[in-house]
């Protein structure tokens, strides 16, 4: 039998699977994000936070799918929906990384590190620099 602490690792375990499974479309991306930064949202809060929004109608539809992949849910508020995500922002975010990870890099740490700083060292400050070598330092120590 599971006990209400179980059942909620389990629920957070789905979710999370959900979505790194999750293949999101660039709008479903752009919804999913507005609503992140606004941390709850009605549909038109959602459509007013977002760059160039498709039609009210249109992010009407992008979170009832977010809804189904059990990324969004939703509360009623009166005659209207406020709209919620199912895991914060920092596990989606090392979900997502974790599911680019192995997608595309086949698991490899150094090749993800490799490929962003072939991307973008010559945009990095000295404080950038610093804070990696400290960050990289750390966690050689954290083998030990």
């Amino acid at each position: 039998m599971l006990t209400h602490s179980d059942a909620g690792a389990n629920s957070l375990a789905v979710m999370a699977k959900n979505l790194a499974a999750a293949q999101l479309s660039r709008r479903e991306r752009q919804v999913l994000d507005a609503l992140y930064r606004a941390g709850r949202a009605t549909c038109a809060e959602v459509q007013k936070a977002m760059a160039d929004p498709p039609s009210y109608s249109a992010v009407r539809t992008f979170l009832r799918i977010l809804e189904e992949k059990e990324l969004v849910r939703h509360e009623q508020d009166g005659a209207r929906y406020v709209y919620i995500p199912t895991i914060e922002k920092a596990r989606a975010s090392r979900s997502a990384l974790r599911h680019v990870l192995n997608t595309f890099f086949g698991g490899s740490v150094t090749q993800v590190i490799c490929a962003l700083l072939d991307e973008d060292s010559k945009h990095l400050s000295e404080n950038d620099w610093q804070r990696l070598s400290l960050i990289i330092e750390e966690a050689r120590k954290g083998e030990k």
